[in-house]
């Protein structure tokens, strides 16, 4: 099989056909090194630009709720609002974490483009060995 040959008794590079099938079955050189980089990177910038607007604020919220001063009514509108003010306000200190998975999603497309295959999944029986 060609595709199991020592590459180098190979004496032509692959053809721009067989790179296409190997880049549709999801054979693609990709650097894990180069997304843990991006997300590392993008992790100190988080922390450095908003890490103590972070804390602050979670710290505001944090003494509101230990001081007392967050009653609310007890009936189903009071509590309804209450969660949805309060969701919101711990929801926006986190909001630049979001920047953790985009950078490792644009440090992939950057290396291989758009690449959507389910054939990576796929299990392969062959492989398994019952003994």
């Amino acid at each position: 099989m060609p595709w199991q040959e020592d590459r180098h008794e190979r004496t032509e590079k692959a053809s721009p056909r067989r790179r296409q099938e190997a880049r549709d079955r999801g054979q693609v050189a990709r650097s894990k090194e180069a997304v843990s980089v991006a997300v590392l990177m993008t992790g100190v910038g988080v922390f450095y630009f908003f890490g103590q607007a972070m804390v602050e604020s979670l710290g505001v919220i944090m003494s509101g709720f230990l001081s007392g001063s967050s009653s609310f009514d007890m009936t189903r509108q009071g509590l309804h609002s209450a969660l949805t003010r309060t969701l919101k306000d711990v929801s926006y200190p986190f909001l630049p974490l979001l920047l953790f998975p985009a950078a490792g999603i644009a440090a992939n497309m950057a290396q291989v483009g758009l690449l959507v295959t389910a054939e990576p999944l796929m299990p392969k029986f062959s492989r398994i060995n019952p003994l």
